[in-house]
C-alpha cells in the first residue's frame, strides 16, 4: 500500500527562517573553528572521552575534518525533509485536513533538531581542540550528556506532539 501524502505550498514564516539560519552559522562555525586551530592541532589527538571522562580513543586530527563532513550530510538531508515535509515518515495520517499543521510541526522540529545537532558538534570540537591545548587525559562527560540529552528530549517530545494531534483529530 503506497501512501500519498498532500503535496502543499508552504511558505517558510519569519521563525523558520531564523532557525534555518542559525543552524547553518553553527555548520560554519564548527569549519571556522577547525581552520583557526588546524596548525596548532597534534597529528595524533584524543578523539573520545568515556563516560569516566578518560580518553579512550586516539586518532588524527583528520578525524574532526571527517566529523565537519557529517554533519554537513545530517544538516542537508534534514533541510531536504524541511524543504519536503511530504517525504517526512509520520506515524499519522496526513490528509488534506490537518497537512499545513503536521507539516509546519514537522519543520519547526527539524529546524530545532538541526541546531541541536550542530550544537553537539561544535561542542565536541571545542572540547577535543581545547583538551590538546591543555594536555588532558581526563574530562568530565556531563556536558555531552547536557548536548545530546537535549536532542533526545526533543524528539520524544515532537513525538508526543504528533501523538496528541492525532488523538485530536481522530475524535
Amino acid at each position: 500500500m503506497k501512501f500519498e501524502r498532500p503535496k502543499i505550498g508552504m511558505q517558510f514564516n519569519k521563525l523558520e527562517k531564523t532557525l534555518e539560519t542559525f543552524g547553518a552559522i553553527i555548520v560554519i562555525i564548527y569549519f571556522l573553528k577547525l581552520c583557526v586551530a588546524w596548525k596548532a592541532l597534534p597529528k595524533i589527538m584524543v578523539l573520545d572521552y568515556s563516560f569516566l571522562g578518560n580518553a579512550d580513543l586516539f586518532g588524527s586530527k583528520y578525524y574532526l575534518l571527517m566529523l565537519g563532513v557529517i554533519l554537513v550530510v545530517i544538516f542537508c538531508v534534514l533541510t531536504f525533509f524541511s524543504f519536503k515535509p511530504c517525504c517526512f515518515y509520520y506515524f499519522v495520517i496526513v490528509t488534506e485536513k490537518n497537512a499545513r499543521r503536521v507539516y509546519k510541526m514537522t519543520r519547526i522540529f527539524l529546524e530545532i533538531l538541526k541546531i541541536e545537532v550542530a550544537l553537539g558538534f561544535v561542542y565536541n570540537e571545542i572540547m577535543l581542540i581545547e583538551s590538546t591545548k591543555v594536555g588532558l587525559k581526563n574530562m568530565g562527560s556531563l556536558g555531552h550528556i547536557f548536548v545530546w540529552g537535549s536532542v533526545i528530549v526533543t524528539i520524544i517530545l515532537y513525538f508526543l506532539l504528533l501523538y496528541k494531534f492525532q488523538g485530536k483529530n481522530s475524535n
